[in-house]
């Protein structure tokens, strides 16, 4: 509520959040070393909320926008820790269709763009992790490059985008290891890949590291 951007009642604890909370629907968090912590404000406001390891407000990144520095629904987040650098925020910037990075201190460093519908992040090693609700992953290699897309099929994404609602609802059309939605992925500690999709039913499907 310091930052002025919600209405009345935005603080009330609620069960039912989407039914009582007006505007702040956080959709991630990321930790720093220290306990402090950065939350996206995905569904809410569109920005990004730095808190200290007590949990008081300290600031906020961003506004709706597509400049650099600004977001449509900042999805995921995740402190991207990978050698040879120094730690940095990440952004899964979806509805602009892009991840954005940020020092520690919510500088803005750098804007990458060629996502479809970018959901979470997640990192083992060297890479990062990035589910596509478009139906595809992408593996983001130790300079911010473009290693492989998972599931990248131009014909089948257009299938999916014409028919979305008919074919996320009915398992019968679902084919194993072909992504529909995924909505978060993680790696596992052998490199495998876990993907939780949004379906009716919900899907979670593990891509073996062969």
């Amino acid at each position: 509520m310091q930052t002025n951007l919600y209405a009345k009642g935005d603080d009330v604890e609620s069960i039912n959040v989407w039914g009582k909370r007006d505007n702040y629907k956080p959709t991630n968090i990321a930790f720093l070393d220290d306990g402090g912590f950065f939350v996206a404000d995905g569904y809410g406001a569109y920005v990004i909320h730095r808190h200290d390891a007590e949990g008081n407000y300290v600031s906020t990144i961003g506004e709706i926008s597509r400049k650099d520095g600004q977001f449509s629904l900042p999805h995921g987040i995740w402190i991207d820790s990978r050698e040879g650098q120094e730690d940095r925020l990440v952004v899964a910037d979806r509805g602009n269709n892009r991840l954005q990075w940020f020092s520690i201190d919510e500088k803005h460093l750098k804007t990458q763009g060629g996502y479809l519908l970018p959901a979470n992040i997640d990192q083992r090693g060297e890479l990062l992790l990035v589910p596509e609700l478009q139906a595809r992953i992408t593996l983001v290699g130790p300079n911010d490059e473009v290693v492989a897309r998972l599931g990248d099929d131009e014909e089948y994404r257009k299938k999916l985008l014409a028919n979305k609602m008919q074919l996320r609802r009915e398992p019968d059309n679902w084919q194993d290891g072909r992504l529909l939605h995924p909505h978060d992925a993680c790696f596992d500690n052998e490199d495998n890949i876990i993907v939780a999709e949004w379906v009716r039913t919900g899907r979670v499907s593990k891509l073996t590291r062969i």
